[in-house]
């Protein structure tokens, strides 16, 4: 269910005879600063949202989707609770790019909506939500906008002796599981952060009553003398359905970092390892009844009507028992080297510079197999072979910053090469080598009336890869043109 947050201003005129005799409160400003394009989040022109770290501590275990869901101009591409990824202005997939620290996250969550986001929200600073010119800075593709999550890996401020958190939560729809630890200290002049989480959910259960049967009607109409015996069967399938299959998720993920700072600015080295092993979640009946439909298709006119009927009825039921035992799942593998950091300048045209290198080695393999945990049933031949998603990757990015008084200038400069392939079962991309070059440049200003925005990319990108020949068989071939025939 959508949330939807409603803010109420109200405004009181008091005479200044009221207030005579009574004490002044000062309230403390808080200000909230986008670290993206450095500007703050109380100005209202500026298409920008800020959600602080406590509110995601506060939020629970959830995806990226579902923390940002509930922002302006923000949903949910919901696809269990593993995987949700954000939804900017009806716009997803490529056109929404999600950064951790400034830079891209090299996973193949762009692909499908079934492939989660690579970023661990365990003890995160913030989560901006960037749309507008300024998206065109540090990512090509990027129309929808940015999300950014901006973690505590690398402090940017000397830290003050230790400390430390630990959380831990517990779920009753899936048994879930989730504890978290978090350090935080100096030691001879390194800022030392440490995060740790490791989160254990199952199957979440269905409550009675929950499921609907959306085909009763179809199956009245084709199968009339069948429907009482159809429908007993199909509603002492539904009621052994006290699960939703394949929504279960483990995670595992660790993150160092370490830092040193001064008024020259601060540099720092982080590293991350993120594992987890998630389900699918599916609805046989979709595909069930497709099949059918192309089923009954098939044999009309070619097999006597009773018999015609038996056969869809016997295909039908081991159809539905052969799918309420897959198991679809994902496993992914990843970890992120990174060093970042920021110069301060005396220049007066030149404030910062703020760069970062960091090296990506990504892998996700997903699989379809019979039975629990994978492994193959007896009288079934469906289990397909695993297809690997894997990214190599190197980033180098540099950030000038040109700012003067309130007038806003960056200039962006990105590098990344990457060897990105999809080898396996259901492959359809021969390896790659992909260089892609970036510059970006981005202003704004104040008119008094109005404010400004431009934002300018330029990008070349260069792939080297080659073309596999389809080899088909031939006996196949000729199976399928015999079928057309009789058809």
């Amino acid at each position: 269910m959508r949330r939807i947050a409603a803010h109420t201003l109200v405004a009181v005129a008091v005479s200044p005879l009221s207030a005579i005799g009574s004490e002044e409160t000062l309230l403390e400003e808080i200000v909230v600063t986008a670290s993206f394009v450095g500007v703050n989040e109380s100005s209202a022109t500026r298409p920008i949202h800020v959600l602080n770290g406590k509110a995601v501590t506060d939020g629970g275990i959830q995806s990226l989707g579902e923390h940002v869901d509930a922002l302006l101009g923000v949903s949910n591409a919901d696809f269990g609770a593993a995987v949700g990824q954000p939804i900017i202005r009806g716009m997803s997939g490529n056109r929404v790019k999600v950064l951790n620290n400034g830079t891209v996250v090299r996973d193949v969550s762009a692909l499908g909506p079934d492939h989660a986001v690579d970023v661990t929200l365990n003890d995160v600073q913030q989560i901006e939500i960037v749309r507008g010119p300024s998206a065109l800075m540090y990512s090509n593709g990027s129309t929808g906008g940015i999300v950014n999550v901006v973690d505590n890996s690398i402090p940017t401020t000397d830290l003050e002796g230790f400390s430390g958190s630990l959380g831990a939560e517990a779920q009753s729809v899936n048994e879930g599981e989730a504890v978290d630890l978090s350090l935080r200290g100096n030691l001879g002049g390194l800022n030392l952060t440490y995060s740790y989480q490791d989160v254990d959910q199952e199957n979440y259960e269905i409550p009675g009553g929950a499921v609907l049967d959306a085909h009763e009607g179809h199956h009245e109409e084709e199968h009339e003398e069948h429907a009482d015996e159809h429908e007993e069967e199909h509603e002492a399938g539904h009621g052994e359905m006290d699960t939703l299959a394949n929504s279960d998720v483990s995670t595992t993920s660790h993150r160092l970092g370490l830092s040193t700072t001064g008024d020259w600015g601060f540099v720092g080295l982080s590293y991350s390892d993120l594992s987890s092993t998630y389900g699918i979640p599916f609805h046989s009946e979709a595909a069930h009844e497709e099949h059918g439909e192309e089923h009954a298709g098939e044999h009309d006119g070619e097999l006597a009507e009773e018999e015609g009927e038996v056969h869809h009825d016997e295909h039908e039921e081991a159809h539905h028992d052969e799918h309420d035992d897959e198991r679809i799942f994902s496993k992914t593998d990843s970890e992120v080297i990174a060093l970042s950091g920021s110069l301060k300048t005396s220049l007066p045209f030149l404030n910062a510079i703020d760069f970062t290198v960091k090296n990506t080695d990504y892998e996700l393999t997903e699989q379809h197999a019979e039975g629990e945990d994978g492994e193959e049933e007896e009288g079934h031949d469906h289990e397909e072979g695993p297809t690997v998603f894997s990214n190599e990757a190197t980033e180098v990015s540099i950030a000038l910053d040109l700012s003067v008084d309130e007038r806003i200038r960056r200039v962006v400069l990105n590098y990344a090469e990457e060897e990105i392939s999809i080898i396996g079962e259901e492959a359809f991309m021969a390896p790659v080598d992909s260089t892609e070059t970036t510059l970006g440049f981005f202003s704004s200003d104040d008119l008094g009336f109005a404010t400004l925005d431009l934002g300018l990319r330029f990008d070349h990108v260069d792939r080297d890869g080659f073309t596999a020949e389809m080899h088909h068989d031939e006996e196949h071939e000729g199976e399928h043109e015999e079928h057309e025939g009789e058809q």
